[in-house]
Protein backbone atom coordinates (compact mmCIF):
# COMPACT_ATOMS: atom_id res chain seq x y z
CA UNK A 1 0.00 0.00 0.00
CA UNK A 2 1.08 3.58 -0.20
CA UNK A 3 2.90 4.95 2.62
CA UNK A 4 0.39 8.38 1.87
CA UNK A 5 -2.90 8.39 3.60
CA UNK A 6 -5.64 10.52 3.30
CA UNK A 7 -5.54 11.01 7.46
CA UNK A 8 -2.62 11.07 9.54
CA UNK A 9 -0.82 8.43 11.56
CA UNK A 10 -1.49 9.82 14.78
CA UNK A 11 -5.45 10.64 13.80
CA UNK A 12 -5.54 7.06 12.78
CA UNK A 13 -4.06 5.52 15.98
CA UNK A 14 -6.41 7.86 17.79
CA UNK A 15 -9.46 6.64 16.50
CA UNK A 16 -8.36 3.09 16.48
CA UNK A 17 -7.95 2.85 20.14
CA UNK A 18 -11.18 5.65 20.53
CA UNK A 19 -12.84 2.13 18.27
CA UNK A 20 -11.71 -0.12 21.40
CA UNK A 21 -12.30 1.84 24.19
CA UNK A 22 -15.98 2.52 22.84
CA UNK A 23 -16.59 -0.90 22.51
CA UNK A 24 -14.54 -2.02 26.01
CA UNK A 25 -17.38 0.58 27.35
CA UNK A 26 -20.16 -0.55 25.69
CA UNK A 27 -19.39 -4.19 26.39
CA UNK A 28 -18.74 -3.57 29.49
CA UNK A 29 -21.53 -1.19 31.03
CA UNK A 30 -24.72 -2.70 31.24
CA UNK A 31 -27.73 -1.59 29.19
CA UNK A 32 -30.32 1.29 30.17
CA UNK A 33 -33.67 -0.29 30.22
CA UNK A 34 -35.19 -3.55 29.33
CA UNK A 35 -33.47 -3.85 25.66
CA UNK A 36 -32.54 -0.73 23.55
CA UNK A 37 -33.16 -2.58 20.07
CA UNK A 38 -35.39 -5.66 19.85
CA UNK A 39 -35.91 -6.20 16.60
CA UNK A 40 -34.61 -9.22 14.51
CA UNK A 41 -34.02 -9.21 11.08
CA UNK A 42 -36.00 -11.61 9.61
CA UNK A 43 -36.82 -12.94 12.65
CA UNK A 44 -33.50 -14.61 12.27
CA UNK A 45 -30.50 -13.38 13.46
CA UNK A 46 -30.88 -11.77 17.08
CA UNK A 47 -29.64 -7.88 17.28
CA UNK A 48 -26.87 -8.95 19.35
CA UNK A 49 -24.70 -10.50 17.09
CA UNK A 50 -25.44 -8.26 14.03
CA UNK A 51 -24.14 -5.46 16.92
CA UNK A 52 -21.09 -7.59 17.70
CA UNK A 53 -20.15 -8.56 13.55
CA UNK A 54 -20.66 -4.48 12.88
CA UNK A 55 -18.50 -3.43 15.92
CA UNK A 56 -15.18 -6.52 15.58
CA UNK A 57 -15.80 -5.91 11.15
CA UNK A 58 -15.22 -1.90 12.00
CA UNK A 59 -12.69 -2.38 14.70
CA UNK A 60 -10.57 -4.65 12.45
CA UNK A 61 -10.82 -2.15 9.69
CA UNK A 62 -10.12 0.87 11.52
CA UNK A 63 -7.17 -0.92 13.09
CA UNK A 64 -6.23 -2.14 9.78
CA UNK A 65 -6.21 0.75 8.42
CA UNK A 66 -4.42 2.41 11.10
CA UNK A 67 -1.42 0.10 11.10
CA UNK A 68 -1.22 -0.68 6.78
CA UNK A 69 1.72 1.43 7.10
CA UNK A 70 3.76 -1.36 8.54
CA UNK A 71 6.07 -3.17 6.24
CA UNK A 72 4.98 -6.12 7.68
CA UNK A 73 3.84 -9.28 5.29
CA UNK A 74 1.76 -10.48 8.11
CA UNK A 75 0.01 -7.33 9.58
CA UNK A 76 -3.27 -9.24 8.52
CA UNK A 77 -2.16 -11.92 11.31
CA UNK A 78 -1.26 -9.31 13.94
CA UNK A 79 -4.92 -7.35 13.52
CA UNK A 80 -6.56 -10.08 14.02
CA UNK A 81 -4.37 -11.66 16.98
CA UNK A 82 -4.96 -7.88 18.58
CA UNK A 83 -8.54 -7.50 17.88
CA UNK A 84 -9.79 -11.34 18.38
CA UNK A 85 -7.80 -10.69 21.82
CA UNK A 86 -9.56 -7.57 22.55
CA UNK A 87 -13.26 -9.28 22.18
CA UNK A 88 -11.75 -12.07 24.32
CA UNK A 89 -10.63 -10.19 27.01
CA UNK A 90 -14.19 -8.39 26.91
CA UNK A 91 -15.93 -11.71 27.22
CA UNK A 92 -13.75 -12.66 30.09
CA UNK A 93 -14.44 -9.53 31.39
CA UNK A 94 -18.15 -10.04 31.36
CA UNK A 95 -18.02 -13.52 32.71
CA UNK A 96 -17.46 -11.54 36.26
CA UNK A 97 -19.69 -9.31 35.76
CA UNK A 98 -23.06 -9.81 37.36
CA UNK A 99 -24.79 -7.91 34.87
CA UNK A 100 -23.32 -9.29 31.55
CA UNK A 101 -22.60 -13.02 30.26
CA UNK A 102 -19.80 -14.74 28.91
CA UNK A 103 -20.94 -16.43 25.83
CA UNK A 104 -18.40 -18.30 22.84
CA UNK A 105 -20.84 -17.38 20.05
CA UNK A 106 -20.29 -13.58 21.00
CA UNK A 107 -16.71 -14.50 20.20
CA UNK A 108 -17.30 -16.77 16.95
CA UNK A 109 -19.39 -13.81 15.75
CA UNK A 110 -16.58 -11.41 16.56
CA UNK A 111 -14.12 -13.18 15.23
CA UNK A 112 -16.29 -13.57 11.31
CA UNK A 113 -16.71 -9.75 11.93
CA UNK A 114 -12.57 -9.15 12.29
CA UNK A 115 -12.02 -11.59 9.25
CA UNK A 116 -14.65 -9.44 7.36
CA UNK A 117 -12.44 -6.00 8.43
CA UNK A 118 -9.37 -7.55 7.28
CA UNK A 119 -10.63 -9.13 4.19
CA UNK A 120 -12.26 -5.15 3.53
CA UNK A 121 -8.94 -3.29 3.94
CA UNK A 122 -6.74 -5.93 2.22
CA UNK A 123 -9.03 -6.06 -0.69
CA UNK A 124 -9.01 -2.02 -0.62
CA UNK A 125 -5.38 -1.81 -0.56
CA UNK A 126 -4.64 -4.39 -3.18
CA UNK A 127 -7.37 -2.20 -5.45
CA UNK A 128 -5.50 0.74 -4.59
CA UNK A 129 -2.44 -0.43 -5.60
CA UNK A 130 -3.89 -1.96 -8.95
CA UNK A 131 -4.97 1.77 -9.73
CA UNK A 132 -1.08 3.27 -8.70
CA UNK A 133 0.25 0.44 -10.81
CA UNK A 134 -1.91 1.26 -14.08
Amino acid sequence: MSSKRIIPLWLRVIIAVGAICVITYYSIVPPSGVSSISWQPLEIIPVSYIRHFVAYAGLATVVGYATVHVPRPDWQVLIFILTTGTGIVIELIQYTLPTRTFSVLDITVNVLGVSVGILFVTSIGWISQKINYS
